[in-house]
């Protein structure tokens, strides 16, 4: 459900009906950055990667997604594609 919200802000702001589109990504960025960081001072998440650029990159990640559900809805295996990225993710944050 939560995707399914992010794709309507995403595309009401493509339409132009939604000016303040980059105000609410600009605080999604930031609200995940601060999660990477607490995360960072918790040893959960190594101390080495940039919280903002980790932020970006799952904000891409997850608009990438939602691009290729909108295209190929009956060829497209979500839970598929998200468990690879989380995967993907998971050893890229874990602090070993």
């Amino acid at each position: 459900k939560q995707f399914n919200v992010i794709l309507d802000i995403f595309y009401h702001g493509i339409k132009g009906d939604f000016p303040r589109m980059e105000d609410v990504y600009t605080d999604y960025i930031n609200y995940l950055a601060d999660k990477i960081r607490k995360d960072q001072s918790e040893g959960i998440i190594r101390r080495d990667i940039d919280p903002k650029a980790v932020a970006s990159w799952i904000g891409g990640t997850l608009d990438g997604i939602g691009i290729q559900l909108l295209l190929k809805k009956d060829k497209y295996q979500v839970k598929d594609i998200t468990s690879s990225f989380m995967q993907a993710l998971e050893a890229y944050l874990q602090n070993k």
